[in-house]
């Protein structure tokens, strides 16, 4: 996700108080700032959507294509067997 994206957040409490599997803390955004993002967007959506597919273009679709996926794929294998 793009830094103009992202909501700031916090630690939270503990997410699963007892919980064998997960004992930690996690994280919360901070809901006004949340909010104020949102209002945000909605007030300037046509650019926040230019901004998106701009992102999706020069960002995402590289990092999934075939060969890319593939990659990763590989590294993964060969980092456990």
């Amino acid at each position: 996700m793009p830094k103009w994206g992202l909501v700031p957040s916090r630690r939270s409490g503990r997410v699963l108080l007892n919980n064998p599997i997960h004992d930690g803390c996690g994280v919360e955004m901070i809901i006004d700032k949340g909010v104020d993002r949102a209002v945000e967007i909605l007030n300037n959506l046509e650019e926040y959507k230019a901004k998106t597919r701009d992102h999706i273009e020069r960002v995402i679709k590289k990092q999934f294509t075939w060969e890319a996926v593939g990659e990763k794929l590989k590294n993964v294998i060969q980092k456990y067997l």
